[in-house]
């Protein structure tokens, strides 16, 4: 799931840079001229390091779904779907 999330910021560049390139010579013409026309892998290697910072910061959820010491907290149960229990002072309700 994680590569379509940078096949996506592959295609979502296409229409950045068109932008980019059409109105940046428009509203900056005094920026520099590397500015002015940026190529395409440029935007979108942007594009995809932000996505991949995005997934370094914020991992998947399921990770967090599956801990492993969920099976033996308060209301864990030990199965990682069905209905939990929940614990006393001397046993495990059902």
């Amino acid at each position: 799931m994680r590569i379509f999330s940078l096949v996506k910021a592959l295609i979502l560049a296409v229409p950045a840079y068109f932008i980019w390139n059409y109105l940046a010579p428009i509203y900056w013409p005094q920026a520099p001229a590397q500015y002015l026309d940026v190529p395409y892998w440029h935007i979108a290697g942007v594009f995809a390091l932000i996505q991949i910072v995005k997934m370094v910061i914020f991992p998947s959820h399921r990770f967090w779904r599956h801990r492993h010491f969920a099976h033996y907290g308060r209301f864990g149960c030990g199965r990682p779907f069905g209905r939990r229990g929940y614990w006393t002072q001397r046993y495990r309700h059902q």
